[in-house]
């Protein structure tokens, strides 16, 4: 119901008058152009390759150069004959509702009713700000700009696969706005996957590079978190409290404002003390709803996070204000009244994560954190440069401890991935090269028995 209403309120596009669309053709280079005269109303098209001197003309009556309708419809008919000769041009494959491409400001009201049905704030936010830079830069809507403009960024690379995945994204609206389902000529699926083929290939060769460099990242030892946070809690308690909780369960930075009260220990519901819950993708990143332990249980006590839990979390909602949408039909706000069938998916995790964030960067007295860079074995050097570090160093620095300190060697690397809210293979790619050789050797050879097999 939605898409059948969206041609019959779409805004209606300004006039932009026919040296617009004569300056597009010379910006896409096409062999034919168009040509008007004062004396005669029909649209002409001729021939930029013909020889000096010698004019090539064709008649589009009954299209008339006084309508921009009826220019759209010659100028898409002058892309789809491209190099080839003008003989039986087909105007009646081309339509001034759905062949002629839109603007990209109409493609933007198209998306803006459509996206967030399917997407989350934060990624509906970047492939926003991607429509206003194609129409900043004048790209045309056909696949050969587009194209161009996707390749300004590196084939392999993530900025590459962002500007693919927004485009694939605009593709299946657009696909979406009619009732047919047909896909606009000017970006078609098949053109789409070729590009994204040559994408994947070359991403398989930069393979070696991307598993061998890596961000060094600081990792506080607990001590140099523990003096950075005595000093600075008693001016920054909400933000050290973040920064507390970040390190002390592994969390990523909004998900502080979802994860439930320290548990107290309650033996006959199996409960042990001083865990955390935190809610799956219905209000966070996480894959699923799941569990974490404390790094350090004794900070629960030293900085008093049972008591102060709630207050902190209410602050944190006051200062970023989550946008909570129905998980039925993102495009109505959720109502708590209607939980007990309708949790309501968070969309803005972003904007909640990137507060905190910025403060770490921003104020004067909280940026700066440095610590040190431990080896591959978890051990920190002496004497070694220390390196800044952000929010997420402080999840790291809760899975890079629970890979290397013997208090953690009997969890196992599904458990701790389970614990982190992502799938192994996410756990095992950013965190085994952390782990040592010869811990990695007795915790895989430690947890297979041979003999056992043998007898079976």
């Amino acid at each position: 119901m939605l898409f059948t209403l969206l041609f019959t309120f779409m805004p209606r596009r300004s006039a932009r008058g026919w040296d617009y669309y004569l300056a597009e053709l010379r910006h896409e280079g096409t062999r034919w152009t168009i040509l008007r005269y004062t004396n005669r109303p029909y649209i002409y098209v001729r021939d930029t390759q013909a020889p000096r001197g010698v004019t090539v003309r064709e008649s589009c009556k009954p299209y008339e150069h006084a309508n921009e309708e009826h220019i759209q419809i010659v100028v898409e008919a002058i892309k789809n004959v491209g190099d080839q000769e003008w003989v039986d041009v087909d105007f009646d494959l081309v339509s001034a509702d759905e062949g002629t491409p839109l603007s990209w400001q109409d493609i933007r009201s198209l998306c803006q009713q459509d996206w967030p049905t399917r997407m989350k704030e934060s990624t509906t936010s970047q492939y926003y700000g991607m429509i206003d830079c194609l129409e900043e830069e004048g790209v045309p809507r056909r696949f050969k700009s587009i194209k161009s403009w996707i390749l300004e960024k590196k084939l392999g690379s993530s900025p590459c696969r962002n500007r693919l995945d927004f485009v694939s994204q605009v593709h299946k609206t657009l696909s979406l706005s009619n009732k047919e389902r047909r896909e606009p000529p000017w970006l078609t699926e098949k053109e789409i996957k070729e590009l994204r083929v040559l994408h994947n290939a070359e991403k398989k060769g930069n393979t070696l590079i991307k598993t061998t460099v890596r961000r060094i990242r600081g990792i506080p030892t607990k001590e140099e978190a523990e003096e950075y946070f005595d000093a600075h809690y008693e001016k920054y308690p909400l933000d050290v409290w973040c920064f507390i909780m970040f390190m002390l369960y592994g969390l990523r930075n909004h998900e502080v404002w979802w994860a439930s009260e320290i548990t107290e220990e309650d033996s006959e519901k199996g409960i042990l003390p001083g865990w955390v819950w935190v809610p799956g993708n219905w209000r966070t990143k996480s894959i699923r709803d799941h569990y974490v332990w404390p790094l350090h249980p004794e900070w629960i006590e030293k900085y008093d996070l049972k008591q102060i839990h709630k207050k902190n979390q209410a602050l944190l909602h006051e200062v970023r204000k989550p946008k909570i949408v129905s998980e039925h039909d993102p495009t109505k706000p959720w109502n708590p009244a209607d939980e007990h069938k309708d949790r309501g998916v968070c969309v803005n995790n972003r904007a909640l994560g990137d507060w905190i964030g910025s403060r770490l960067r921003h104020v004067k007295e909280l940026a700066g954190w440095e610590a040190t860079v431990p080896d591959a074995r978890g051990q920190y050097v002496h004497g070694v440069e220390k390196e800044r570090i952000s929010c997420y160093d402080l999840r790291h620095a809760w899975a890079i401890s629970v890979a290397t300190l013997p208090q953690f060697s009997n969890v196992t690397t599904e458990q701790a991935a389970e614990a982190m809210g992502h799938d192994v293979a996410t756990h095992v790619k950013h965190y085994q090269h952390w782990v040592s050789k010869d811990a990695y050797r007795k915790r895989v050879m430690g947890s297979i028995d041979l003999k056992s097999a043998e007898g079976s």
